[in-house]
């Protein structure tokens, strides 16, 4: 649902700046208390495959519910329209979802406005995007279409569906963490 010129537009605005933003996040309060990782680990240990799976998962899975309801829920078949929403939900997405990847902590914890070059890169990438799907000539050039206030209301709510998520998985590993301290004490 997505055409080689949005792929790599995606690529351009969500790997660039946020994720050089994010190497000007602070350190962890705890990280000094975790334990060092062996040498012999793989990179995917504790956790990290698992991580990159289901997140894969997920935004392929919110990208193709956007081109389905943008293809098919608006009344008759409309494939630009899917095209197009597909386009904003993956790119907004991963730019939303850059929260996500600040801290295994939960963002209500480490405060929103901690890392100013963060937020940024997220607006100045966020503006990018949305001259991309807003301005005509470069509608033009990235095949994508106008959308309806409702559609763009279904755009921001996928598109914010990996924070929600990713905050509700930190919160269900906050929980079982105090539970299993609570067990062994």
């Amino acid at each position: 649902p997505i055409v080689a010129v949005q792929l790599l537009w995606i690529n351009l605005v969500t790997d660039g700046l946020p994720a050089l933003s994010l190497g000007f996040e602070r350190p962890e309060s705890d990280v000094m208390s975790r334990p060092p990782r062996r040498k012999d680990e793989s990179v995917f240990a504790h956790g990290l495959g698992i991580n990159a799976l289901w997140q894969g998962v997920m935004f392929c899975v919110i990208t193709l519910v956007a081109y389905y309801i943008g293809s098919r829920g608006f009344g008759e078949l409309n494939l630009a329209l899917g095209e197009t929403m597909a386009f904003a939900v993956l790119a907004i997405s991963q730019l939303v979802h850059s929260f996500n990847m600040r801290s295994h902590h939960s963002l209500f914890r480490i405060g929103l406005h901690t890392n100013w070059i963060h937020l940024g890169a997220f607006a100045l990438s966020l503006g990018l995007m949305l001259l991309v799907l807003l301005v005509a000539p470069l509608r033009g050039i990235f095949g994508t279409v106008t959308m309806t206030s409702s559609q763009w209301g279904t755009v921001v709510a996928l598109a914010i569906a990996p924070l929600v998520i990713g905050e509700l998985i930190k919160l269900g590993a906050f929980v079982a963490g105090r539970l299993t301290k609570r067990i062994h004490h």
